[in-house]
């Protein structure tokens, strides 16, 4: 089993989650901005000092942005194709923001969700597993995820948002 390419692996894992969580309405403000110039700049971040073999192509690396309701944002973002277990297919970034209603009080949610590759032993097939970086920097692992595709992962992506 192949390891995953460092470069891919740090700008799904631990740079955007960081940033994002940091402070998600500057990110979101930022990426808005800047379009895909960038995430291409933090891809190539991600892979300074790196050796040839841990280095990608940003291949397909995009994003879209989903208004769901009023607050809610979801950042989708599509990474190249990832060729090994824990390198992502896609990272949904959700940010709720903060507002006080009549009745209660909606706290500000931030969530970094991954749709990574996987491999399942038991029939030498590949699959997914879906997986979320929390604020603390804790891995949660959610087990199998969704087949690959972007409308899939969306819906499952708001199926936990609801729940």
């Amino acid at each position: 089993m192949r390891k995953p390419r460092s470069q891919h692996y740090i700008f799904a894992h631990k740079i955007l989650p960081s940033l994002f969580h940091a402070d998600p309405v500057k990110f979101i403000t930022a990426l808005s901005s800047h379009r895909n110039d960038l995430l291409h700049l933090l891809w190539a971040h991600a892979g300074t000092n790196m050796e040839e073999s841990d280095l990608v192509a940003a291949d397909n690396l995009d994003y879209e942005i989903r208004k769901l309701d009023e607050g809610t944002i979801i950042v989708l973002i599509t990474l190249p194709t990832p060729q090994a277990v824990a390198e992502a297919y896609f990272v949904a970034m959700i940010y709720r923001s903060w507002k006080k209603e009549i009745f209660c009080t909606q706290e500000a949610v931030t969530r970094f969700i991954t749709l990574e590759y996987s491999f399942n032993l038991l029939n030498d097939l590949p699959g997914t597993v879906l997986g979320e970086w929390t604020v603390d920097g804790t891995h949660i692992n959610f087990g199998t995820g969704p087949e690959p595709i972007l409308e899939d992962f969306f819906e499952t992506v708001w199926g936990l948002m609801t729940e």
